[in-house]
């Protein structure tokens, strides 16, 4: 029923749900009429509407049925279910969120743009997103934009090889059962939520030859020299046991991509001209060139003297120059 920008909803539960569709929330009500409070201290009655953006064009999001983009999902065990598609619309993903654990039933916004560009614009106009999916076609410089854009939002990386990508936004630590191996928790939620050590977590993924999280440390932290020395050594040992694991061997050119990622990562960091000019030179691909680029952006944000930024744009312009020489 719809009734001055209001759309009511009864939950399987018994729950009533009042969707306030301008201001982009709802109130909720237990079968005897009493409130469900949308904080722990049972002061807020209004309960917020996730906003979700998926960013890329191969995401395939359900039609909805409702007025602004407002979809109606099921809650499972205190995660709202969002149901989307990579690529392929018949093989079902979700993105669980975790919400109020006495809802069954959640009003939830979606929206899909083509890349950065379109979310920026959509950004500028007023948008504020809770959730912003990408896939591992964006690239890091990517996440940087987005990032600096708007820092509020949770960037989630879709995985295609996973068919479910948790996420929590509660305000307290996630809880590790001491009885369970962290290795098992990483298949559940994002690990990068759980530790302030970028060592460990990049332990972690790369016992599950998760390379994608391992590079996107060098985004969610400022990575230090030490630390980035001990995830090198990390690396090299996988390579020198690439001819013993077929596991390794199978994945040695991502793995040696993400080594010269954190080699020329640290050669920025230190300031070491020579070795990031040899490595421009180098560079075996415009993989290589883009992974380099993208790198830059990240460590001229943290040298932001007049100086360095002159000695980053002559970099960029070797990086330029490379690519188009890989190009012809």
């Amino acid at each position: 029923m719809v009734m001055d920008a209001v759309i009511e909803e009864k939950s399987p539960k018994g729950i009533t749900i009042k969707i306030l569709v301008d201001k982009s929330k709802f109130l909720a009500f237990d079968r005897k009429g009493g409130s469900i409070y949308a904080d722990a201290n049972g002061t807020r009655v209004l309960h917020d509407i996730p906003v979700i953006i998926f960013i890329g064009e191969e995401f395939i999001i359900p039609r909805h049925d409702r007025r602004a983009d407002m979809s109606l999902l099921k809650v499972l065990k205190e995660k709202v279910l969002v149901p989307f598609a990579w690529k392929n619309p018949k093989k079902q993903k979700y993105l669980f969120i975790y919400v109020e654990p006495r809802l069954d039933l959640m009003p939830v916004k979606i929206k899909k743009v083509r890349d950065v560009a379109e979310l920026v614009k959509d950004l500028e106009a007023g948008a504020k997103p809770d959730y912003l999916v990408v896939d591992n076609t964006a690239t890091r410089e990517d996440i940087i934009i987005i990032k600096n854009r708007y820092p509020a939002a949770k960037v989630v990386l879709a995985d295609e090889s996973a068919d479910i990508v948790t996420v929590d936004h509660r305000k307290d630590m996630i809880d590790v059962p001491s009885d369970r191996r962290a290795t098992d928790i990483v298949r559940e939620i994002n690990i990068n939520m759980m530790s302030n050590n970028p060592v460990f977590l990049a332990r972690l993924h790369l016992r599950e030859l998760n390379f994608s999280k391992v590079n996107q440390l060098l985004f969610d932290f400022d990575l230090s020299e030490g630390d980035s020395e001990y995830i090198l050594a990390f690396l090299n040992t996988m390579i020198r046991k690439a001819g013993m694991k077929e596991e390794l061997a199978h994945n040695l050119n991502k793995i040696e991509s993400l080594k010269s990622s954190f080699l020329f990562y640290m050669a920025l960091l230190n300031k070491n001209d020579g070795e990031v000019r040899t490595m421009i030179k180098n560079a075996r691909d415009i993989t290589d060139i883009a992974s380099f680029r993208t790198l830059l952006a990240k460590i001229k944000t943290l040298f932001p003297g007049q100086a360095d930024l002159l000695l980053f744009t002559d970099y960029e312009n070797l990086l330029f120059e490379r690519n188009e020489s890989l190009r012809s």
